[in-house]
């Protein structure tokens, strides 16, 4: 059977005695058939770790940002609520709908405010 992605990266690193044993019953443990799959197996799980926080720091700005605009959005609204009714009438005329989108896109059409 041909190999998929072929594994041709040496990664080398050291233990001491007592972390060589650990890993070793760790192996028999998990099932794994050498240190060296365990420690993939390890490393392949931190690094999905690692990009589930990015996700998660992204989404958290960009509901940060969703806010931001949401509150801009409301000041921008009693501006024109205290403008003379021609003009309220033409700035009713050029708005825009950025924070609505973004809710609808990213948060599943709820607004956080």
């Amino acid at each position: 059977m041909a190999v998929l992605k072929p594994r041709n990266r040496l990664v080398y690193f050291r233990v001491s005695e007592e972390e060589f044993q650990l890993f070793t019953s760790m192996c028999q443990a998990e099932g794994a058939r050498s240190i060296s799959d365990l420690a993939r197996v390890a490393l392949q799980r931190l690094a999905q770790e690692h990009k589930g926080n990015s996700e998660d720091i992204f989404l958290e700005k960009l509901r940060l940002i969703n806010e931001a605009l949401n509150q801009l959005w409301q000041k921008v609204q009693g501006i024109n609520g205290q403008l003379d009714p021609a003009t309220a009438e033409a700035a009713q005329n050029c708005q825009l709908s950025a924070p609505r989108y973004l809710s609808e896109v990213f948060f599943d059409g709820t607004k956080n405010r």
